[in-house]
């Protein structure tokens, strides 16, 4: 926020997009969790623990007191755990890493990225990062949600 008051103080603008993950903690895939954590050199013991606590997981819905078949968990981290938003966090990290000319902040599965602009260029820089995020969302199954 004081990189944003600096810029409107010395009569620049800045340009910022707030993106929402829709049902973020849901949507990761286990297999491409573990590929990001091979990605980053994650000793095989602790990558291979995050298997063993992710496998065979199931789950069911109840609606009006009627169950349905368990199925197999594929995605998802799971909530209320410890775990859950660390492993979260290592899965989005390499949204970081398409961004090239904007800043970008991460707050769980909440996101704002912005750009100072100063002339027309800035505008198309901070598009090219909109662009690259939009690419990257499809690759990692992650979503923004439209109606925020």
């Amino acid at each position: 926020m004081e990189k944003w008051t600096q810029t409107v103080d010395v009569g620049n603008h800045i340009d910022v997009v707030y993106c929402d993950f829709m049902k973020a903690f849901d949507k990761v895939s286990h297999i491409r969790l573990i590929q990001v954590m091979n990605y980053y050199c994650i000793p095989i013991n602790i990558v291979n623990w995050v298997k063993d606590f992710l496998r065979n997981r199931m789950q069911r819905v109840m609606i009006r007191g009627v169950p349905s078949s368990w199925h197999k968990v594929i995605s998802g981290v799971p909530q209320g755990s410890v775990l859950g938003p660390i492993l979260f966090l290592i899965y989005i990290n390499t949204l970081t890493e398409v961004v090239q000319h904007s800043d970008l902040v991460l707050f769980a599965d909440d996101n704002k990225l912005y750009k100072e602009i100063i002339k027309d260029e800035g505008k198309e820089l901070l598009q090219i990062d909109i662009d690259a995020i939009l690419n990257w969302t499809t690759n990692s199954l992650l979503l923004f949600h439209p109606d925020k």
